[in-house]
Parts: structure tokens; sequence; C-alpha cells
């Protein structure tokens, strides 16, 4: 399998605050894992083989259990959504879909904090992931172009 590489801006909403962040990055699916950039942050988070790392300035920065471990979920339904692997997603997700928008409600552990996931696509291509999360959170990841 060769690595598939995205340009994307991720947009995250804190309901709480009712405030916004949004960045830039590419996001390249690998053999057992995704490698994910931030261009304009000089951060990046690598999860290969079930294994986080997250480095910022270059430096290791450790997370802690709690916040590992749902970068590693949310992960692993990135690789899930980019594998299109439609048995696992009907074992994991009630499953609606049109013609462009899939809306996967989730049934495992994961329906602990995420409430549903919309996915966009545009002439069979994905464009876009709205994670939509039961603390009323919205993390939308915008995907612009595959990098050659």
């Amino acid at each position: 399998m060769f690595a598939q590489s995205f340009h994307f801006q991720e947009i995250r909403y804190n309901n709480a605050l009712d405030k916004s962040k949004t960045l830039e990055g590419n996001i390249s699916f690998v053999k057992n894992g995704l490698l994910i950039d931030y261009t304009d942050k000089k951060q990046s988070l690598h999860y290969i083989n079930a294994i986080l790392e997250h480095t910022k300035d270059e430096k290791i920065i450790t997370l802690d259990e709690k916040n590992a471990q749902r970068i590693k979920e949310y992960f692993d339904i990135l690789i899930l959504l980019h594998d299109a692997d439609e048995k696992k997603l009907e074992e994991d997700f009630i499953v609606e879909k049109d013609a462009q928008t899939l809306l996967l409600t989730p049934k495992t552990i994961i329906k602990n904090f995420i409430k549903k996931i919309k996915l966009t696509k545009e002439k069979n291509e994905l464009k876009s992931v709205q994670l939509i999360l039961n603390n009323g959170d919205l993390i939308t990841i915008n995907i612009s172009n595959e990098i050659s």
C-alpha cells in the first residue's frame, strides 16, 4: 500500500467557549496508520501500529492517557473512513446515506463522546468529515486536494 496524502483545513469549534480554531496541514495514510503534520503550528501527530507520537517544535510531547486514547480513537475512525470498509462501518455505526452525504451514528463505546459523523462527498471524492461531539463541540476536516 502506497501512502496517500491530502492537504486539509481543520476547524475546531468549542461550544462552551463559543470559539473556533482553524489549523491547516497534510494528512498521509500509510501502512498501519496515519501521519498529520500541521503546517502553521510546527507540530505533528503520527499514529503507527497503534502508537501515537505528538511532536511540537521538534520535541516529543507527552499526552495524558485520556487525551491520547481519544486521539487514537479519532484516528482509528479516520483510517476506517479512508479504507472505506463498508462491512466494518456497518458493524460500528448506524449508516444513513444519500448521493452526497453519509451520516454515521456510533454503536460502540465511542458513542459516549461522538454523537454523529457526517461525511460529504463531491464526485465520489471525500471532501469533508465532521465529528459532532456529545458536548456540542464540532471538528470539521475539509479536504482540499491530494498531494502528488
